[in-house]
């Protein structure tokens, strides 16, 4: 007969065996998972689909009107709000650029084409404009406005791809989507224009 000591050891290494089944089929499924995740692709490391620049960079432009400034004439500037970022990042001068390049576009009746590069110096002021296609009355609009304001920011550059063939600018306007005109310009009839002394928008 079967004591019930046999049979308690019995069930013992039923039950052990079972163990080592059940944590070699675990380790197993760790490895495999493991290995998905190390084959996954890494976004960080995508290549990134980016309008290649002019050969030798953007070309300056020359006599534009925006150039270096003495830093006594820089500081006494009003500083631009949208070229300013969080607390913890105070300077966000791609913002300006995005939203100064659209705003000087749509002024233009959006005739220009290819990249447009701006470069702020060491006291905050812009001190160089480049262009790809620079049509004279974008040049004079961007110039106005770098000449107006200085940015919490040193020594960076923005840029802005505008894109190619325009032929106007058509239904699209500072009216629409999420572009607003910048500071000291209101949009009048889908186009920013310049606020008067009054509170008002005049054409300049």
């Amino acid at each position: 007969m079967v004591s019930q000591l046999d049979r308690s050891r019995a069930v013992l290494l039923v039950n052990l065996r079972l163990v080592v089944v059940l944590c070699t089929a675990l380790a197993l499924l760790a490895c495999s998972r493991r290995a998905e995740i190390e084959d996954l692709p890494d976004a960080g490391n995508l290549p990134t689909m980016e309008v290649p620049r002019p050969d030798g960079g953007v070309p300056l432009v020359e006599e534009s009107g925006v150039s270096e400034s003495a830093p006594a004439a820089c500081e006494a500037r009003p500083s631009q709000p949208a070229c300013s970022g969080t607390n913890d990042f105070g300077c966000d001068f791609d913002a300006w650029v995005q939203q100064l390049t659209e705003s000087c576009q749509l002024q233009t009746d959006c005739r220009t084409n290819g990249w447009v590069e701006v470069t702020v110096g060491g006291s905050g002021c812009a001190t160089a404009l480049r262009m790809e296609d620079p049509d004279a009355d974008y040049v004079t609009c961007m110039a106005d406005q770098l000449g107006q304001y200085r940015c919490p920011c040193r020594d960076v550059s923005g840029s802005r791809f505008l894109g190619l063939s325009h032929d106007g600018c058509g239904d699209r306007g500072c009216g629409t989507g999420e572009f607003r005109c910048p500071e000291g310009m209101s949009c009048q009839a889908g186009r920013c224009l310049a606020d008067d002394a009054s509170g008002g928008a005049s054409a300049g």
